[in-house]
Formats: C-alpha cells, sequence, structure tokens
C-alpha cells in the first residue's frame, strides 16, 4: 500500500470528520437560534434536520475509512468508497432540491407572515419574539400598523413604542434575509464538500485495489511450498540417480575382478 495515498487519505477521513462534527454543531445552533422562524417557516426546521444527519452520516463514514487505512483492510475501504458514493449522491439532489424549491419556500412563508400578522392578538408571542430577534416592526414597516405600535417594535417587552422610535425595518424584509440566507448556506456547503468527498473515493479505490501485506503472504506461501517441494524432489532424485551410478561402478569392478581369475 502506497505510503503517501495512505497518509493522505489518513488526513482526509480526517477533515471530512471534523466537517461532519461542524456541520452537526452549526446544525444544531441553527435550530436553537432559528426557533422564532419554526412558526412562519416549517420548511426550516426540516431541512437543519437533513443537514444535521448529513453531518452524522459524514463522520461514521469518516471513522470507516480511517479504520479501513490504518487496518490496511481492502474491505472496508471498498465499503467506505461505496457508501461515499451514495452519500454524495443525496448530498447533491438535497442541495440542488433546496436551490429549486428556495422561491416556494419564502412565498410559503410570505403568506404566514400574512396571516400570523392580521391576528396579531392571537399570535402575540410568537410576531413579537420576531420582531425582537430580528428587529423589525410590522409586515412593510411601522407605518403598516393600523393600531398602537407593540412594545417588540422598540425592542422592549412592554411599554409605549412610537413610529420615531421603533424599527425601521419590515418583518418580510428580515425573515426573508434570515431564511434565505440560511437555505443557501446549507444547501451551497452540501455541495462544496462534495468535492473534497471524491478526491477520498479515488483515494479509497486506488488504496483498495493495491494488496495488503497479509494478501501478499498468502498468495506468495503457496509458491514458496512449491519451490521446496519441487527443491526437495530434484534433490532427492539427484541423490537416487547417483546411487545408481555408484552401483553401475561396483558392479562393473567386480565383473573386471572376474574376468582376470
Amino acid at each position: 500500500m502506497s505510503v503517501f495515498k495512505r497518509v493522505f487519505l489518513l488526513i482526509s477521513t480526517g477533515v471530512c470528520g471534523v466537517i461532519g462534527i461542524t456541520m452537526i454543531t452549526l446544525g444544531a445552533k441553527e435550530i436553537m437560534d432559528g426557533t422564532f422562524l419554526d412558526g412562519f417557516a416549517k420548511e426550516h426546521r426540516y431541512i437543519t434536520a437533513v443537514f444535521i444527519t448529513l453531518g452524522v452520516v459524514i463522520f461514521l463514514l469518516s471513522a470507516i475509512g480511517f479504520l479501513g487505512v490504518i487496518l490496511q483492510n481492502n474491505t472496508l475501504l471498498r465499503m467506505y468508497a461505496y457508501l461515499m458514493l451514495t452519500l454524495i449522491v443525496i448530498q447533491v439532489l438535497t442541495g440542488f432540491l433546496i436551490l429549486l424549491f428556495i422561491d416556494d419556500i419564502r412565498n410559503s412563508m410570505f403568506n404566514k407572515l400574512n396571516e400570523k400578522f392580521k391576528n396579531y392578538e392571537k399570535n402575540k408571542n410568537e410576531i413579537d419574539q420576531l420582531q425582537l430577534i430580528l428587529k423589525c416592526c410590522g409586515l412593510a414597516g411601522a407605518r403598516n400598523w393600523n393600531v398602537t405600535l407593540p412594545a417588540s417594535c422598540c425592542g422592549l417587552t412592554t411599554g409605549n413604542c412610537t413610529v420615531s422610535s421603533a424599527y425601521p425595518d419590515s418583518c418580510t424584509q428580515r425573515a426573508e434575509n434570515a431564511l434565505v440566507t440560511t437555505l443557501y448556506v446549507l444547501s451551497i456547503s452540501s455541495l462544496l464538500i462534495v468535492l473534497f468527498e471524491i478526491k477520498c473515493i479515488i483515494l479509497a479505490c486506488c488504496l483498495s485495489n493495491v494488496e495488503s501485506p497479509t494478501q501478499t503472504r498468502r498468495q506468495l506461501s503457496p509458491k514458496f511450498g512449491k519451490r521446496k517441494r519441487s527443491s526437495d524432489e530434484s534433490s532427492s532424485s539427484s541423490s537416487s540417480s547417483s546411487s545408481s551410478n555408484e552401483e553401475q561402478k561396483t558392479n562393473k569392478k567386480i565383473n573386471e575382478d572376474q574376468k582376470k581369475k
């Protein structure tokens, strides 16, 4: 097994493992920090959960590849390559599907925002949380409110809020930016990681086709056995032929002595 390829794949699988952990961490953070979006765009939580799942799978596959290199086990390396190839297909599909349906997700969120803002009293907690976190006010700004501004428009939980002191940005724009940015980051990250994973697959395939030391010994041992048997046979045949020559010489000498007598 090529030492250079082994070391490079070892480093690559280690990096993949770190990438997997990073994806899990970022996904978990996004789920906790982005709870305010869940009531307006449920797709946000589903897509983030998929991102975390991909991170877990990448980490587990990296462990298989790492063990395959350390143990010089061709079976583990082939398994790693096949499973990683399957993962790449899933990642590419996931990334492109997010990009493909991003407008639909955005429109769905707009409809949900309109629906909830029309019934502010009923959805007060969700809207206040949205305005406090995104630092926004109303669907189209502070003047969009036909009644007294909620305290959350000024970053307050209680008290009065005026148009002059309210957040200038609309919640529609702020929510769109937060959602779309998250979706783009998740989808593009999945697609970029694929480029690195392809290199790992190529190296794993190359290394799995190289004979491991154990396999080499197994293949060489029968050959050594054959050589040993052939050498034993040749030595025995040479010894038998030499003994027969000695016999012939002895008989010839006896015959000559008898003739002389």
